[in-house]
């Protein structure tokens, strides 16, 4: 994730990188606040599995 922030800053002007992180996935949350994400929602999702999951949303921002 580190590597593909860093290309993402040298390559594309954006506002903020949406990350969407199952609740539970510590090590994850953990990558993404390093590289200053914070969270902007939290939502329950159906995947096609059709299991639901706790997710949290973060924005990385530039």
């Amino acid at each position: 994730m580190t590597g593909l922030k860093k290309w993402i800053d040298e390559n594309i002007e954006y506002e903020y990188i949406k990350y969407p992180i199952d609740k539970k996935n510590f090590p994850s949350r953990r990558i993404v606040e390093a590289l200053g994400g914070g969270i902007r929602d939290e939502y329950k999702k159906k995947n096609l599995s059709g299991n639901i999951l706790d997710e949290v949303e973060y924005w990385i921002y530039p």
